[in-house]
C-alpha cells in the first residue's frame, strides 16, 4: 500500500464526510471548546487504560490520569463550554470511578469461560487502531469486545449509538484488523459492553456478516486510495473534497464544522471556533 496507513474510523469519517475528514484529520482543527462530548471520550478513554493496566497488574490512578489528559487539553488554548461543563467535571472523575467498578464486578457476565488474549493491541497496518479486548472462548473461536461508557443512561441518542454500534462498519472493522493478522484466532463476534451509572451494564453480540465485511473492505481499500491521493496534492486538496450538504453526523448532531464551512471556511471563523494540534501520522 502506497502512502501512510489508515485507521478504520479515520475511513469511516472520510465516508461520513470528505470535509469533514480534511479539518479533522488533515488540518487537524479540534472544537476550541471543550464540551460533554470531549469530557465523555477522555472518560472512556480513561476506564480502558485503566482495565488495561488491571490486567497486567501494573498500579495505575485513572483520576490522575484523566486530569492530567484535561489538563493537556487547556494548555493547548482549549476552554471550557457554557452549560456548566466545568461544574460537571467532579461528576466524571466519580463516573470513572463507578464504570471501572461495574467493569470488573461484571467481568462474569461479558467474559464468561473466555480468556483475555489481548489488550489495547495496536493494529500498526490499520492506522495504530486498537481494539479494547480481544477474548477467546471455549470453542477455539474469538471475540472482540468494545466497552462503552455511558455519561448518562437516559440520554435520547443512546438508542441511536447502540443501533450504529450493531449494524455499522464498527461491528466489521474491528474483527477484520485482527483477523487481518493472519492469526490462529479469529473473530466470529464482536461484543459491545455499555456501562451505566447506576445500573447494570448492557452486554450486546452481534455476529460478523461475511458479506458486509467484503463489501466494508471494498470500501475501505478505496477510501485509502483516495486519501493518499489527496495527500499527496495538497496544493489542490481543498477544491478536490465533497461536503456533505445536510451538516449532520450519523447520531443526529448538528456537525462540530457547520458555521465554519457555511461562512466559507475564513480564517477568521477558523481562529474563533477551533484550534490546530498536529498529530503523528504514520
Amino acid at each position: 500500500m502506497i502512502g501512510r496507513t489508515i485507521s478504520p474510523s479515520e475511513a469511516t469519517d472520510f465516508q461520513f464526510c470528505q470535509k469533514f475528514w480534511y479539518n479533522r484529520r488533515h488540518l487537524c482543527m479540534i472544537p476550541q471548546k471543550i464540551g460533554y462530548k470531549e469530557l465523555a471520550a477522555m472518560m472512556g478513554q480513561t476506564v480502558g487504560w485503566m482495565y488495561d493496566l488491571h490486567i497486567r497488574q501494573e498500579p495505575f490512578d485513572g483520576i490522575e490520569y484523566f486530569t492530567t489528559n484535561l489538563e493537556a487539553q487547556l494548555a493547548c488554548g482549549r476552554q471550557y463550554d457554557y452549560n456548566g461543563v466545568e461544574e460537571y467535571v467532579p461528576k466524571v472523575k466519580q463516573l470513572i470511578l463507578n464504570h471501572f467498578k461495574s467493569l470488573c464486578e461484571s467481568e462474569p457476565r461479558w467474559l464468561g469461560d473466555g480468556k483475555i488474549i489481548a489488550s489495547e493491541p495496536v493494529m500498526a497496518m490499520w492506522g495504530n487502531s486498537r481494539q479494547d479486548l480481544v477474548i477467546e472462548l471455549p470453542s477455539g473461536k474469538g471475540m472482540v469486545v468494545d466497552i462503552k461508557c455511558k455519561l448518562k443512561a437516559d440520554s435520547p441518542k443512546f438508542a441511536t449509538s447502540r443501533d450504529i454500534d450493531l449494524n455499522g462498519n464498527q461491528a466489521q472493522m474491528y474483527p477484520l484488523a485482527w483477523n487481518s493478522l493472519n492469526l490462529p484466532l479469529k473473530i466470529k463476534v464482536m461484543r459491545f459492553v455499555y456501562l451505566q451509572d447506576g445500573r447494570e451494564p448492557i452486554i450486546e453480540d452481534t455476529i460478523i456478516n461475511i458479506k458486509r465485511t467484503e463489501r466494508w473492505l471494498q470500501a475501505y481499500h478505496n477510501v485509502v486510495g483516495q486519501i493518499n491521493i489527496l495527500e499527496a496534492h495538497p496544493e489542490s486538496m481543498a477544491n478536490r473534497i465533497t461536503e456533505n450538504p445536510y451538516h449532520i453526523t450519523p447520531w443526529g448532531y448538528p456537525c462540530e464544522y457547520l458555521n465554519y464551512c457555511m461562512q466559507g471556511e475564513n480564517p477568521q471563523g477558523a481562529l474563533g471556533e477551533f484550534i490546530q494540534i498536529q498529530r503523528v501520522r504514520t
